[in-house]
């Protein structure tokens, strides 16, 4: 009896958001024929024939997204986004907007057709969801934990 797996290549269908593993570009399958997956790739027109062991298929939600189940049931969503659940804090030291605490919604972001992931913070103030946003990178988002901690122990122990 043979042992060996036998390994087949990853099914592909036309949307499919794609990597091609030589030149690590980023596309999207158009047409599948005659065992050439042809992919429009970012910014560069007409598609390009691949064999299904060139590419990579890139997960169209990032592990966070809270969207998968509309993702997944409209794979041309409008907003293909990934957002995580935030996590908000409210200040109580002032200053308050029209009475109101400001805001800090901090969550994970991946733009649509993008692999790299971001750390979202917004402060806004109560009922106002107009506020600076700042996207950042997770190394980011550690020193400015970091410095908060380090500022709060600060506070702590001047008490």
């Amino acid at each position: 009896m043979n042992n060996h797996s036998k390994t087949t290549a990853p099914l592909f269908n036309p949307g499919d958001r794609v990597r091609v593993i030589k030149t690590d570009e980023r596309g999207t399958v158009g047409d599948i024929s005659g065992g050439w997956i042809v992919v429009l790739i970012d910014g560069i027109e007409p598609g390009h024939g691949f064999r299904a062991a060139d590419l990579e298929r890139l997960d169209r939600c990032a592990s966070f997204c809270d969207r998968k189940e509309i993702h997944a049931a409209e794979p041309n969503y409008d907003d293909g986004s990934c957002w995580s659940a935030d996590q908000s804090t409210a200040l109580n030291v002032e200053p308050f907007v029209m009475g109101m605490p400001i805001i800090f919604d901090i969550g994970a972001f991946r733009e649509a057709d993008n692999t790299e992931s971001v750390v979202s913070l917004t402060t806004r103030s109560t009922g106002h969801y107009q506020g600076v946003d700042f996207k950042i990178t997770a190394d980011e988002a550690r020193r400015i934990a970091a410095s908060l901690v380090r500022a709060a122990d600060l506070v702590e122990g001047d008490r």
